[in-house]
């Protein structure tokens, strides 16, 4: 960012002024943080490096290729000049085009590059754009560009007019007014519109003029001789002030009212029956001791294949008593008598 912001405008009645800021923009990279991408962001055999085929402005191009992230076959390139690039390629295309290098086969062409194009274009010492024309930014490193701020709602109008009758002089990026916030290496920020340094001459003269001829109207000149207070000045340019808007009362409640959620329509959540049961049967589930010796393996006992006494036992499990057991639920001792039937009977009702 330029130390100093020049003055293009002033306002002689209100001290309005507009102001430009020249931003210098290096796009470039140097090989040393190419190969600091290439090695932190490497996912894939292909990244790399890569050479074009054929020379292109009489020099070897070469570029940076990253696999895309969730891709296989699309590619991020970074180039020595511009840096990254806005567009993708595809390995198709890429493979057509170039063809996979080294790191040091790319150090050469890579550094002449990213030094050649810093105050110059691509093309060369010979381009003919810039002999014809003046001026060629082909894909120059450092690019420099002009930021507008200050009395920029005044004059806007001029700056649409004058930006439209000579668009044709400059690229599709730079045919629109757009807001920029930039941030300088020394931490400076400027926020404002970035404007063709080149028609900031022309917006200036217009202005004047505009401004010489509302105090020449034989109206304005009525309105001076009343007396050169805030309401004739702004009057006469065209200026009107509108009273303040009231505060909309269920705009202003809205803002202090607090925010809803589930639990405002629903409540918090309840506690179950269930989870009172696994509580209260957890008290009476006897701990083990990780420390103590495995128990030897039991074998079960060999039984014939017509044993009939597993039925026998299985007939009688529901009358068969309970002894030195108690409730889970209640805690309470059953008595000796208690058969599972009536043990069972006796859980039910604790659980409903």
């Amino acid at each position: 960012i330029d130390t100093q912001s020049s003055v293009i405008l002033k306002d002689p009645y209100h001290g309005q002024t507009l102001m430009s800021t020249k931003i210098y923009i290096d796009r470039g990279i140097s090989f040393e943080r190419a190969v600091d991408i290439f090695q932190k962001g490497k996912r894939h055999e292909r990244d790399g490096f890569y050479k074009m085929r054929r020379d292109m402005y009489g020099r070897a191009q070469v570029v940076l290729a990253m696999t895309k992230p969730g891709s296989r076959n699309l590619f991020l390139l970074w180039r020595p000049n511009t840096g990254a690039s806005l567009f993708e390629m595809e390995y198709d295309e890429l493979r057509q085009k170039y063809e996979l290098v080294d790191a040091e086969t790319a150090r050469e062409p890579w550094e002449h590059v990213h030094s050649m194009t810093k105050n110059a274009c691509m093309h060369g010492e010979n381009c003919h754009i810039r002999h014809t024309m003046g001026a060629c930014h082909a894909g120059q490193r450092t690019v420099t560009c002009t930021v507008i701020s200050g009395a920029v709602v005044p004059t806007w109008g001029e700056l649409e007019r004058t930006l439209d009758r000579n668009a044709h002089k400059f690229n599709k990026a730079d045919r629109g007014m757009r807001t920029v916030r930039v941030v300088g290496s020394d931490g400076r920020k400027v926020i404002g519109l970035r404007y063709p340094e080149e028609l900031l001459a022309i917006v200036k003269e217009a202005v004047e003029l505009q401004w010489a001829e509302k105090f020449t109207d034989p109206a304005s000149l009525a309105l001076l001789d009343e007396g050169a207070d805030d309401d004739n000045m702004n009057a006469i340019l065209g200026v009107e002030i509108e009273a303040p808007t009231p505060v909309d009362p269920s705009s202003m409640a809205k803002c202090f009212r607090k925010v809803k959620t589930l639990k405002d329509f629903f409540g918090g959540p309840k506690p179950s029956k269930t989870a009172d049961v696994t509580m209260m049967a957890t008290k009476n589930i006897n701990t083990v001791d990780l420390t103590a010796p495995p128990r030897p393996f039991a074998k079960k006992p060999k039984t014939s294949f017509f044993d009939m006494t597993k039925y026998e036992a299985q007939k009688t499990k529901k009358t068969q008593t309970i002894r030195g057991e108690s409730c889970c639920i209640c805690s309470m001792a059953f008595p000796d008598e208690w058969s599972n039937e009536r043990v069972n009977a006796h859980i039910d009702e604790c659980l409903s």
